[in-house]
């Protein structure tokens, strides 16, 4: 059989061509009818059986990869796929199964695609690489969830929730080792969980988000020590009230008291704390300023002037 330069010469149509090397491993070579390369993919015969082995790499008609995947032993690794506009899919496996996917734009954002337990949790990545929502958990059909993800054993079970595709809290422990410590966040997280299943029941997709909304704002609030308390009197007070066995009514008037409760008005802490550091600074900056001030007056040539009084740099209070 005549080699691809042979046929390129008398004007025949390309064939594919196989090398191996003195390791064992095959290079399978395709190429397209201008005899520019198609596609590049590595084999080994394990067990009598020739299986991929390396990269697999496919072009178009220019030169341009298309493709790129890797294998170990006849299961995939990675793969990128390459798009036009300049963005790319990166997606990695584990044991031959996909684990995640980073969806890469050509503005420079992303998606990162954690798959685990058929479910996907979306982390979506702005392209000044400021994280624009973590870990929403979708299910395969790309719809946000509404589920607890748990693990452990029969005595001691973990959950996280989720409503709407958002985590709405930490961790919880529940089983014979529940943490009394966690009783008010646990039925905190419960309520809106069981609010949102109910608003899905009904197709009520208004409802739905204004429960999401409701959860995003309380979860801003987690390290805001007066909404903690408020969780925990709203859940004593109803405690007092309801008996604990009417799960429903229970929950009910929680989740009424926590909303008439005022806590939308909070600040989440982390903003709080940035306001605090913001206005130390600005004191220690007009502090700074008035030194050097000082220091400048006192080491410029003596000049005669009425007689004054200096006054001290005024000094903001904390109003925390």
């Amino acid at each position: 059989m005549f080699n691809n330069k042979i046929r390129k010469a008398l004007g025949m149509k390309p064939v594919s061509e196989t090398k191996t090397d003195r390791n064992g491993k095959t290079t399978v070579t395709d190429y397209f009818p201008d005899f520019s390369v198609k596609e590049v993919a590595e084999y080994r015969e394990i067990d009598g059986e020739r299986v991929k082995d390396g990269s697999h790499v496919v072009y178009d008609e220019k030169g341009t990869a298309l493709s790129v995947e890797h294998y170990d032993s006849g299961k995939i690794t990675d793969s990128t796929e390459y798009d036009s506009d300049g963005g790319k899919k990166v997606s990695k496996f584990s044991r031959g199964k996909l684990s995640e996917v980073t969806e890469h734009r050509a503005d420079g954002s992303k998606i990162i695609n954690d798959y685990s337990d058929g479910y996907v949790f979306k982390t979506r990545v702005g392209a000044d690489g400021q994280t624009i929502s973590a870990s929403r958990l979708y299910d395969l059909s790309d719809k946000p969830a509404t589920m607890v993800m748990s693990k452990g054993t029969r005595k001691r079970t973990y959950v996280k929730a989720y409503i709407n595709g958002f985590a709405i809290g930490e961790t919880i422990g529940l089983g014979h080792a529940a943490d009394p410590q966690k009783a008010a966040e646990s039925c905190r997280q419960n309520t809106l969980y069981n609010a949102a299943l109910r608003a899905i029941r009904e197709g009520n997709q208004g409802r739905l988000e204004e429960i999401t909304n409701q959860a995003l704002k309380q979860k801003q609030l987690l390290g805001n020590e007066d909404f903690q308390k408020l969780v925990q009197q709203c859940y004593e007070a109803t405690h007092a009230e309801v008996a604990a066995t009417d799960i429903s009514k229970f929950q009910a008037a929680f989740h009424q008291k926590l909303e008439e409760s005022g806590y939308q008005k909070l600040t989440p802490a982390a903003k709080a704390n940035s306001s605090l550091r913001k206005m130390r600074e600005a004191v220690g900056e007009k502090n700074e300023t008035a030194v050097k001030t000082e220091s400048n007056e006192k080491s410029s040539p003596t000049v005669e002037k009425p007689n004054r009084q200096m006054t001290p740099p005024a000094v903001e209070r904390d109003t925390y």
